[in-house]
């Protein structure tokens, strides 16, 4: 090829062999950082609601629990479900149905949450504990 024929061709002609390349795998690594961001929003709100704190509190004041996991319990990253809250005639109201990832240094399990909060507080339809390693399921609304 000689000089001339090289200026002939444009940018795009020239390097195409790593631009292209390159630009996939920025742009794949720019969605993976804006899921990855908002995952992390995500996460974080849930953690910051007063269900989530209630449930995750009474796990690790209850005996059961700490007698399976150990202490110091701590919730993972992959919280499944959703939070809802909506004023209702003047009285804040909501919905909760979780399933998050809990860990102690003898084990792990789920922590299993449906609730209601009719103005007055978080009622827990369902409070529990599964545990990974017996498949036992510990109720911690019976104490």
């Amino acid at each position: 090829m000689t000089t001339e024929e090289s200026n002939d061709k444009n940018w795009f002609q020239r390097n195409w062999l790593w631009a292209v390349p390159s630009g996939c795998v920025g742009l794949l690594l720019c969605c993976t950082l804006a899921v990855g961001g908002m995952f992390a929003v995500i996460s974080t709100t849930i953690r910051n609601t007063e269900v989530f704190t209630q449930a995750m509190q009474t796990l690790e004041s209850d005996p059961r629990a700490l007698d399976a996991l150990g202490s110091p319990i701590e919730a993972g990253w992959l919280i499944q479900g959703n939070v809802s809250t909506e004023f209702r005639n003047g009285v804040q109201a909501g919905e909760a149905d979780l399933s998050v990832p809990v860990s102690g240094p003898n084990g792990s399990g789920q922590l299993i949450v449906s609730a209601e909060d009719f103005g007055s507080g978080w009622e827990y339809r369902r409070l529990e504990l599964q545990v990974d390693s017996t498949g036992e399921t510990i109720d911690l609304n019976q104490r």
